[in-house]
């Protein structure tokens, strides 16, 4: 038997003769959406036309009538292995963190078992097969929320759980509801901001020396922000930022931040000056030179002599 036959002007691959299941391919009967449809006989007598591709996959394997049986037949075991799961008794039980405390109602057929958690004493109904084939959920205690419970975040406590969040009181007494996300960088309801701005006015002012504040500012001191639950100082001159270092208190941050702006604004400032004054005269001298040149060239006014010299000129401002 060869392994491609042509039907209809096209090749395919022939399946007469060979078994899939209960189907027996007969014949192609034609062509469909690139494969060949094939005539098969179930071993009940009945006839289906099933698709190359289906067969080759193994998802036809039998006629409509056999798969129908077979169905009621799997559903007939499954309420049969119900009945006999329901009979058992699994009281004192444990599956994973549960542990069977009594037997529950019978729902739909299936009876149900109410478990206890052994970690936070929950109370949670499962039905019998769950327990026994171990696809039961874990308890709401194995969540990021619970574990958090009653834990510190800066100013919050968490006091509790609603859907999943966390229900978070404030040092001043305030309530909110925070993700557990969120819980990793805020550190307050919002009241810390005002405080540490009304703490630190004065000083801002002594610091900055009348410079603005931004308004997103939470420690009231230009240069001084929160970085990943401390306190960063930077400070920026000649539109470039230097980085100070990160500190656990917002004090020593402040402190850096202050020793950087005086350093920055006495010493430094005169030694920058000195040393770049000259450099500055020395530029402004070459490129007056050089526009006297261009401008002498371009009208033609200068002699071989007066040339030379200009190059000459040039090639000693130019090093």
């Amino acid at each position: 038997m060869d392994n491609y036959i042509f039907y209809n002007g096209s090749r395919i691959k022939n399946l007469q003769g060979q078994r899939f299941g209960k189907l027996t391919a007969n014949k192609a009967v034609e062509i469909k959406n690139r494969y060949a449809i094939w005539e098969c006989k179930c071993d009940c007598g009945n006839i289906r036309n099933v698709s190359a591709k289906l067969l080759n996959s193994g998802t036809v394997k039998m006629c409509s009538d056999c798969a129908r049986k077979e169905k009621s037949i799997a559903l007939m075991e499954k309420h049969a292995n119900t009945k006999s799961l329901n009979k058992e008794d699994l009281t004192g039980r444990s599956f994973e963190d549960w542990k069977v405390i009594k037997k529950g109602v019978c729902q739909n057929g299936v009876q149900m078992w109410e478990c206890k958690c052994l970690k936070c004493g929950s109370v949670r109904e499962f039905p019998v097969y769950k327990l026994v084939n171990n696809t039961i959920a874990k308890c709401k205690c194995q969540s990021p929320a619970y574990r958090l419970l009653n834990s510190k975040m800066g100013l919050l406590t968490v006091v509790g759980v609603i859907n999943g969040k966390c229900k978070c009181k404030c040092k001043c007494g305030k309530e909110i509801i925070v993700s557990v996300s969120d819980l990793c960088w805020r550190r307050s309801c919002g009241c810390m901001d005002d405080i540490e701005k009304t703490e630190h006015t004065k000083l801002a002012l002594a610091v900055n020396k009348g410079q603005k504040i931004r308004k997103d500012n939470t420690s009231g001191v230009s240069g001084v922000h929160r970085v990943n639950g401390k306190w960063g100082a930077r400070i920026t001159f000649q539109k470039k930022t230097y980085w100070l270092g990160t500190y656990g208190k917002k004090k020593d941050a402040i402190e850096a931040r202050k020793k950087a702006e005086e350093h920055l604004y006495t010493d430094f400032m005169d030694w920058y000056n000195t040393k770049y004054s000259k450099s500055a005269e020395t530029i402004n001298e070459k490129e007056a030179a050089l526009k006297e040149l261009l401008q002498m060239t371009h009208e033609g006014t200068i002699t071989d002599y007066e040339k030379e010299l200009a190059s000459h000129r040039e090639e000693k401002y130019s090093k």
